[in-house]
């Protein structure tokens, strides 16, 4: 019984990838896609796995080991991407996971090896999975991809997450990552230590960017204090005992930051969280596609619409975030000038235009209600719901206070040019 749930947990975190450096390469212009691999191409593959135990920590072994036990090495298929590289995509465990090796085909060697999360939200929609890949990690600066709507998801092979792209109908919608902020100094002069915050960063398309506050990392910590990875098709998050280093939030050594509790209680009740204009700041616009028998005109479209503002009276900055809407529109043929929403679906919150003041942070929250079509289809009406958790950081107590603001938003957007 116990070695069957072992081998059960084996299956369920063998979703995790390997991801080493990759050396630039240029796309062929119509790779053809050879299935049946040849037996020693396969050889290579598994060997250049097993070499990768000597180079990931303990946890990182058994879970190669999983993922050479559960890759389909008899569906794997091979595209030529240059003269002397192809990718081989090997599927995984299920039919969102697979291992992209880069492979170099004069010297026999793997360049670099990813093992990707190709998660599609349009059941009916029969995407490439080897052009989503090949578009993903070949164009990394590209904000297209194939029509593609979903996310692709990459791990390390300790299980530790790496990014996170979001296309909606082929559109970049934003690229995730976790970043840190800069090393600060808490304790006394005799446990005086180095503490390192780590945030989610969210990159919208038009390059905005919000950061969430995660963790805190400091240097006595021994154990990994934060994780994501893959179970059974979606992500979890595991904290240590290390974060926060004991506090509940990260510490600054900054003067001004300098404030007693009861100075940073009043101070925080001076946020002001409010609606904004609601005037469509960006939009972005993919490639037309015809319908040859209906010829009825699509166009992707992701729109950046001026939403809300957080002001910070102490500070004199007030810093503005962005509701981003992506969907399709179309019109019912070439010569038709009426644009028209066939789908549209909110994406989330983006901060644009000033820093967060120092000392404080914000967390949102945000929600929209069921998108509302005109009879005609020409506009749509959706409310969007936003909580913001300010915080700010009182030197030297290391306590955070916190004030929830919610606010809705109505948008009535039309599909027409802006």
């Amino acid at each position: 019984m116990k070695k069957s749930l072992y081998f059960l947990l084996l299956i369920i975190v063998a979703s995790t990838t390997c991801m080493f450096g990759c050396k630039k390469t240029e796309t062929a212009s119509d790779p053809v896609v050879i299935s049946n691999l040849d037996t020693s191409l396969l050889n290579s593959l598994q060997f250049w796995l097993t070499d990768q135990k000597d180079h990931v920590g303990k946890n990182g072994k058994p879970m190669i080991d999983s993922i050479m036990s559960n890759s389909k090495w008899d569906q794997g298929e091979q595209s030529y991407i240059s003269p002397y590289q192809s990718m081989v995509y090997i599927p995984v465990g299920n039919q969102t996971l697979g291992l992209a090796f880069f492979y170099n085909t004069q010297k026999r060697v793997v360049d670099s090896c990813f093992l990707v999360d190709v998660n599609s939200e349009k059941s009916n929609y029969s995407y490439k999975k080897m052009d989503v890949i090949q578009a993903r990690y070949l164009q990394p600066d590209s904000k297209t991809n194939h029509g593609f709507t979903g996310q692709i998801t990459d791990f390390t092979l300790d299980n530790k997450f790496k990014s996170e792209l979001k296309y909606n109908n082929g559109l970049l919608a934003y690229n995730k990552t976790l970043r840190s902020k800069g090393a600060t100094k808490r304790g006394n002069i005799t446990t005086l230590q180095t503490c390192i915050a780590w945030y989610w960063v969210t990159t919208y398309g038009d390059g905005t960017e919000l950061w969430q506050y995660m963790y805190t990392q400091c240097n006595d910590c021994e154990e990994q204090p934060f994780s994501i990875g893959i179970t059974t098709a979606k992500t979890y998050i595991r904290k240590g005992n290390c974060v926060g280093g004991g506090g509940t939030g990260p510490v600054t050594s900054d003067s001004e930051c300098n404030y007693t509790p009861d100075e940073a209680k009043e101070i925080v009740k001076t946020v002001i969280f409010e609606a904004s204009s609601g005037t469509i700041n960006n939009t972005s616009n993919g490639p037309e596609t015809m319908d040859k028998e209906t010829f009825k005109v699509r166009e992707p479209r992701l729109i950046f619409i001026d939403a809300l503002r957080v002001n910070y009276y102490v500070s004199n900055v007030t810093q503005y975030y962005e509701a981003i809407f992506g969907g399709i529109r179309f019109r019912n043929n070439p010569t038709d000038q009426i644009w028209k929403w066939e789908e549209l679906k909110f994406e989330g919150l983006s901060s644009r235009a000033a820093s967060t003041p120092p000392c404080f942070e914000v967390v949102l929250n945000s929600a929209a209600s069921p998108i509302v079509f005109s009879d005609d289809l020409t506009s749509a009406t959706v409310i969007v719901f936003a909580e913001a958790d300010i915080r700010l950081n009182c030197t030297p107590s290391g306590s955070w206070h916190q004030n929830k603001i919610s606010k809705t938003s109505t948008f009535k957007i039309q599909a027409r040019n802006n």
